[in-house]
């Protein structure tokens, strides 16, 4: 299980807040973090939330610096794009990018992607059940229309998504065919089931207390469900002691 800790404009447009984000992270053992990329000249003056993303900005300069701190820190970073026209300079930064469901049916935004990018996340959290399917057929055919490599579908991953503030738990009902969940509530059992349910990535949109809480829920879900593999190879070392055709066995190794 791999966490993700969306900052999205929790920062405020702030460069040192930004980095300390990606040290709580980094700390709470989180697997990447991800932040939002758009150009200023996009945004929409008339919107309500204009003056927010105003202020919340980034720069492409002040995120290659957050991506250096990522990746000190051992963590891996990206962002979100908002215009096919970003995805090209955002690529000399990352090597992934997430395209929000906002844009699940914008053919441009993916063809940019995947022109540029080893590794595409996207959301789809703005359609139904079976609109996400259907969109999900298109945007892997758009994989085979632009003659790319059938091995890079492996590396289009798509997330669950309910697009409300917060969530509850009915993204639970939406996770068949999915890599992993982007969850923006608070209900722990959430964590605890997209675990059991074996998804690979939970992308967990930041507050100050969530990235240790949900590393320890995960972390505690996982040994719930195979056990601790330390404890369990010292378990065995102990037993094959017992038992001279054991003792010369070479053992197991209880991978994660």
């Amino acid at each position: 299980m791999k966490l993700i800790v969306e900052a999205a404009k929790s920062h405020g447009g702030e460069v040192k807040k930004a980095r300390k984000i990606i040290m709580e992270a980094a700390n709470a053992g989180a697997y990447a973090v991800k932040f939002q990329y758009y150009t200023l000249k996009d945004l929409n003056p008339k919107h309500q939330n204009y003056m927010r993303n105003k202020n919340c900005h980034l720069t492409l300069d002040e995120l290659a610096q957050l991506k250096t701190l990522a990746g000190e820190l051992g963590i891996k970073m990206w962002c979100s794009a908002f215009n096919p026209k970003d995805m090209k300079p955002l690529s000399g930064i990352f090597d992934a990018v997430k395209i929000p469901s906002t844009f699940l049916w914008w053919d441009e935004m993916f063809v940019e992607a995947f022109k540029h990018f080893r590794i595409v996340f996207y959301s789809d959290g703005m359609a139904s059940g079976e609109e996400a399917a259907d969109a999900c057929s298109r945007i892997m055919n758009l994989i085979d229309e632009l003659n790319m490599p059938t091995c890079f579908k492996s590396r289009v991953l798509r997330l669950s998504c309910v697009s409300e503030y917060p969530a509850g738990s009915a993204c639970l009902r939406r996770l068949n065919g999915h890599s992993g969940l982007s969850y923006h509530g608070e209900n722990k059992l959430v964590l605890a089931m997209a675990v059991a349910l074996g998804l690979e990535y939970i992308e967990l949109h930041y507050d100050p207390w969530k990235p240790s809480i949900a590393k320890e829920i995960i972390t505690s879900a996982q040994n719930e469900m195979v056990g601790d593999n330390e404890a369990r190879q010292g378990t065995f070392n102990f037993y094959k002691e017992e038992f001279k055709g054991l003792r010369a066995h070479k053992g197991y190794s209880f991978s994660k």
